[in-house]
């Protein structure tokens, strides 16, 4: 409700496997648009649209992985592939392409998989 964390960060455990697997959100910026990159941390917000030219359904969702927070877009066909992983509190590994439409940097998904408790010790 507030937007922090009592306790720690959801993805405190998995943050050698986040380290070591993944570019940290703080590091994305501008220069890194049309670069392929892959992400992981805990989905925080998920705002549903429907698209005008399809009229189905993409996902605006914001990430968090304890070093800072990206907009990440998910465009009707990846969603239709699998849309029980879209959940708030799910921790993922994205992998997609930075855009800095209109000066704001977000990242646009090509795909998404659950991160798992055994990839905490990794």
């Amino acid at each position: 409700m507030l937007g922090l964390y009592i306790s720690d960060h959801p993805t405190k455990e998995h943050a050698g496997f986040l380290k070591n697997n993944t570019i940290p959100l703080n590091k994305i910026n501008a220069k890194m648009a049309g670069s392929a990159i892959r992400v992981g941390g805990v989905i925080t917000k998920i705002q549903k649209v429907i698209t005008k030219a399809s009229g189905k359904p993409m996902l605006f969702t914001t990430l968090e992985d304890g070093t800072g927070r990206a907009e990440i877009l998910v465009f009707p066909k990846l969603l239709e592939k699998n849309p029980i992983i879209w959940q708030e509190d799910k921790l993922v590994l994205i992998s997609g392409k930075v855009t800095d439409r209109n000066d704001e940097v977000k990242i646009i998904c090509d795909s998404v998989e659950e991160i798992k408790s055994e990839q905490a010790s990794n």
